[in-house]
């Protein structure tokens, strides 16, 4: 999967606005039990911010390609579309661990 420079500086601006929204774990009532240490809050990159917002949007990503099959529609209707069928076989036997 790519990621185009438009999405990529997309992304830095989510992570601009989103920076500082980041809260401090708060301890919970049961660790009351637990040390100081424990209990210090968490502070987050901005780096691991951005990770996990990629993360997070790469997981609500389709994995289809759409410009790629608006590309072999276009192709398909105007008789252009002519797949190379070793290429298809190769691509479909390493598909299938072969």
């Amino acid at each position: 999967m790519r990621i185009s420079p438009e999405v990529v500086a997309r992304l830095q601006e989510i992570l601009a606005a989103r920076v500082g929204q980041v809260s401090p774990s708060t301890p919970s009532a049961d660790s009351s039990t637990s040390s100081d240490a424990e209990a210090a809050p968490v502070s987050l990159s901005a780096e691991l911010r951005l990770i996990l917002l990629l993360h997070q949007m790469v997981k609500q990503m389709s994995e289809v390609d759409m410009e790629r099959v608006r590309q072999v529609q276009e192709q398909i209707l105007q008789g252009t579309y002519n797949p190379d069928a070793r290429a298809v076989a190769e691509a479909m036997l390493q598909e299938l661990g072969g």
